[in-house]
């Protein structure tokens, strides 16, 4: 009976580490990350590390977002149907 409290307790111990080392939306952009497939959903997923966006258009079949933070500007090519980064660089 002990050891199986033993096992309970080690398994809370180790989801509830887990749960409080992972941000929960934060998404910082980077090559296969995924944002989302739409406006508000990129929005929301680069807000949380404080992008905002400046220019969001479809374009030769991907999304292009051009983002800002701390001045710097950015741009990034997204999958429209996964959601995710496949293409990024400066936008100077």
């Amino acid at each position: 009976m002990q050891t199986r409290f033993s096992r309970t307790l080690i398994a809370a111990t180790l989801l509830s580490t887990a749960a409080i080392s992972t941000p929960a939306l934060a998404v910082e952009p980077v090559m296969g990350a995924i944002l989302g497939t739409t406006a508000d959903q990129i929005a929301a997923a680069l807000a949380e590390d404080g992008y905002k966006i400046a220019k969001y258009e479809n374009e030769h079949g991907k999304i292009e977002v051009k983002v800002v933070k701390d001045g710097h500007r950015q741009e990034l090519k997204i999958d429209p149907n996964s959601g995710a980064i496949v293409a990024m660089g400066d936008d100077d």
